[in-house]
């Protein structure tokens, strides 16, 4: 089925619903288009590996009939508004640490293609299985990576093999990308621990002892408790018209603010890791924000629709007004930088380490506030005036 739909809130809202099933879960609520229409997000139109979610002409296509179910979308999605199940990330996570275990903890990820290239068609969740089976590579994360550093793994070596004449390839540029930014967050946490993009099984590990009927460097399986907490999942149903859920504004004049799952679990990971190095980091994760104070309007709309809070309002009693921002809770899903008006605002791509694990929050003053007389942003202004609070807009 074909869900074609105009860039307005509620319209999004419905056709991502249609993506929900067993293998994704779909949170309407956090994704950045139905946080603000004007946002323009559509990185995961852009990743992904079958055509089921596009964008044309400014509308958002949704082909529930194409969905491989292989995740990639929930890899680059910055808010975890797509996530997916199939397998969980704490099923994901437990598998590999198992299998890692019975191949001397090093980590063998590939795709359906190359495993049955190598003559071998065992599913992802089969407990004798000594790597770990996804849909496409675009499923990793850096979450997961990091994770298997925490507990104890090696390496990680990600089979490529066939992903550049794939027609899914696009998931491969998205491996590409986690496994850049992995390894430069280890570094910067002076860990040894490469994450490998190889483009064949490697010989002496899981395809020549499946092929004996024998598992080398045999350990007993991992018997913890999961790894992850049950994953929460809202999804709409395919052809619901439930009523949209928006979000409401809070006291202080901005949309709820929340850090994505998979970023909490990769910052846990890094913390159980040590402490950083002083360094400047370039990610697809994080990013900070420069604004140009003379062409700021001083709207703040910026950080009315911040997702995470990685941009917040200020006033004190002297009237000055401003924004603090804090990089470490941004997730570059640029929505500040696509909604604001006089093009004040840029997200800049490197962080420090500093910033990363707890950094202080850097303080924007802005320029007051001008009531314009019979406009509407004047009205506007006037009855926040009048009322004393921040939560009238000029829509």
């Amino acid at each position: 089925m074909v869900k074609e739909v105009s860039p307005t809130a509620a319209t999004t809202y419905y056709a991502l619903g249609h993506l929900g099933d067993a293998n994704i879960a779909v949170r309407q609520d956090r994704c950045i288009m139905v946080r603000n229409r004007n946002a323009g997000c559509a990185k995961c139109a852009d990743a992904c590996t079958s055509g089921c979610i596009a964008y044309q002409n400014g509308s958002l296509i949704v082909n529930k009939d194409k969905c491989i179910g292989c995740g990639t979308c929930a890899t680059v999605c910055p808010t975890c508004a797509i996530e997916a199940l199939n397998p969980s990330d704490s099923e994901l996570m437990n598998h590999a640490v198992n299998a890692g275990i019975k191949n001397g903890r090093i980590v063998v990820a590939a795709c359906e293609n190359v495993l049955q290239n190598a003559g071998i068609d065992i599913q992802y969740d089969d407990p004798q299985a000594p790597w770990v089976q996804v849909v496409c590579l675009g499923r990793i994360d850096e979450s997961f990576l990091a994770g298997m550093a925490e507990h104890g793994m090696k390496r990680v070596l990600l089979v490529h093999g066939m992903c550049e004449t794939c027609e899914h390839k696009t998931g491969f540029e998205v491996v590409q990308r986690v496994c850049e930014t992995t390894n430069t967050l280890l570094e910067a946490w002076n860990v040894r621990f490469p994450v490998e993009l190889i483009d064949e099984f490697p010989k002496g590990y899981a395809s020549e002892s499946l092929r004996d009927g024998k598992h080398q460097n045999a350990e007993k399986p991992c018997q913890k408790e999961p790894l992850l907490a049950q994953e929460q999942t809202g999804s709409l149903p395919s052809g619901s018209q439930e009523k949209p859920h928006y979000l409401k504004v809070m006291a202080d004049g901005t949309l709820p603010h929340f850090i994505p799952d998979r970023r909490e679990r990769l910052l846990n990971s890094l913390a159980a890791l040590g402490e950083p190095k002083d360094a400047v980091l370039a990610t697809r994760l994080w990013g900070h924000v420069e604004i140009d104070t003379q062409k700021c309007n001083s709207c703040r709309m910026c950080a009315t629709f911040c997702p995470t809070g990685a941009i917040s309002k200020y006033s004190c009693a002297d009237g000055s007004i401003g924004l603090e921002h804090y990089a470490g809770d941004c997730v570059k899903c640029l929505c500040c930088q696509n909604i604001c008006r006089p093009q004040a605002l840029q997200v800049e791509d490197t962080v420090t380490t500093t910033d990363i694990v707890g950094g202080e929050a850097v303080k924007i003053p802005l320029n007051p506030v001008a009531i314009l007389k019979g406009t509407p942003a004047g009205m506007a202004q006037s009855m926040r005036a009048l009322l004393g609070m921040e939560e009238v807009f000029d829509r």
